[in-house]
């Protein structure tokens, strides 16, 4: 009898080295070798059978009864978090538990150049599915929200920051705006603030002037100087004439501006109605507003293109048209194929 029991014995404790070793490999073994990702939707409150169905299915663990077990094991069965995962086929079931655990879901990197509008923004985000345009425009528009971030204008053109963002398919438009003012805020130092007391500015006027700076020219030497421009044709009553901001008003972005497109009416068109626009054009980068709060000492009022992005600057009218009719022979020259 006391051999059987013995036999009994080690026949269990084999039994139980041969699962905690099954358990054991496949805890650290990866299904594949392969660096493929797969991408896992993980819905709120799906239950634990359903996530290692789901693993199994895609080919991401061997057996979602071991992943269950280990999962239960390790005390998570009830930690792992919903969203959308990008996972590697060479991770292991241990691996792949701990990243549902975090949380880490998959990341869509985007970036926004310096000068992009509001509504490009919203295309762009739309495009990699992380938000509908006409809901993420409606709220950029929503005085409600937008005095909710310390902010007083009618929408949040020029206050979205261009860099480049991580965001994940749950950020929404709410968290990506608040994100891109806030990334803006980071901008503005307690001596940008100071500065801009000291002009007279708030930021909406500052970010209003660098918007226009940003549409004119994409030189980083060129910004202060035309925001001189700006400045002085300010002080002196002066129509602005900035030629983006009627583009702006009349929304042709992708089209020819004509001299009858000067008389539009819009608060925005700077050829009719003096002072500033009621607000930005688009939204500027670090450069143009730092051009907005540093214009240079000059004392230009005019500027033209003279070619390859660059532009003449003139102190007087009968300069400035010399200057435009210079540009307009080169070009004729240039078509002729004279230069």
């Amino acid at each position: 009898m006391k051999s059987f029991f013995k036999a009994i014995l080690i026949i269990t404790l084999i039994v139980f080295i041969w699962v905690f070793r099954i358990y054991t490999v496949f805890k650290k073994t990866p299904c594949s070798s392969g660096q493929r990702t797969v991408v896992l939707n993980i819905k709120d409150n799906m239950p634990m059978d359903k996530i290692a169905k789901r693993l199994k299915k895609k080919g991401l663990i061997s057996s979602a009864f071991l992943f269950k077990v280990m999962t239960i094991l390790e005390g998570n069965e009830t930690k792992l978090k919903s969203g959308e995962y990008e996972l590697r086929r060479n991770m292991s079931p241990e691996e792949i538990m701990n990243i549902l655990k975090s949380g880490e879901e998959k990341k869509y990197y985007i970036t926004f150049p310096e000068g992009i509008r509001l509504e490009e923004i919203a295309e762009k985000l739309e495009k990699k599915h992380l938000v509908k345009k006409d809901e993420f425009l409606s709220l950029a528009r929503n005085r409600d929200f937008i005095k909710s971030l310390g902010i007083d204008a009618i929408s949040l053109e020029g206050y979205l920051f261009p860099d480049t963002y991580a965001f994940t398919k749950r950020s929404g438009a709410r968290y990506i705006l608040r994100t891109m003012v806030r990334e803006l805020k980071k901008r503005i130092t307690p001596d940008d603030e100071a500065k801009m007391k000291s002009m007279g500015m708030n930021l909406h006027q500052i970010l209003t002037i660098a918007s226009m700076i940003e549409k004119e020219t994409y030189l980083d030497e060129e910004k202060p100087i035309i925001a001189a421009v700006f400045y002085n044709r300010l002080k002196k009553g002066m129509l602005l004439q900035c030629d983006p901001t009627v583009i702006y008003a009349k929304k042709k972005f992708n089209s020819r501006l004509y001299r009858k497109d000067l008389n539009y009416d819009s608060p925005y068109n700077t050829y009719r109605y003096s002072g500033l626009p009621p607000g930005p054009i688009c939204n500027p980068g670090e450069k143009s507003i730092r051009a907005a709060l540093n214009p240079a000492d000059v004392d230009y009022l005019y500027f033209v293109v003279a070619g390859e992005g660059r532009h003449k600057f003139s102190k007087t009218y009968s300069e400035h048209l010399n200057a435009v009719n210079e540009y307009k022979l080169s070009q004729k020259q240039k078509s002729n194929g004279k230069l």
